[in-house]
């Protein structure tokens, strides 16, 4: 297991995180940092029917896939809990 984990965020969850009032930011920001660091010990809530896992950070919900062989945690989507699941 990587001693640091490398977090790729794509396109899409990019341009909202961007959009987000700075302390919103700050808060995923540092949410991805803590699980950039020991994503095991940061709670990441498993999804029934989808390969991604969900993290609560406020009001928001951050959809990311953890990949341990490649040592990366890919952020899928970002957003309000009722519309974040929505495909």
């Amino acid at each position: 297991m990587p001693e640091r984990w490398n977090i790729v965020i794509l396109r899409r969850p990019k341009r909202y995180l961007e959009r987000l009032p700075k302390n919103e930011q700050k808060r995923i920001l540092q949410a991805l940092e803590d699980l950039q660091t020991d994503p095991e010990q940061t709670f990441v809530k498993p999804l029934v029917g989808r390969p991604e896992g969900s993290l609560r950070v406020g009001d928001l919900r951050i959809l990311l896939r953890v990949e341990k062989e490649r040592g990366q945690i890919i952020v899928t989507r970002i957003g309000p809990r009722g519309d974040v699941y929505k495909q």
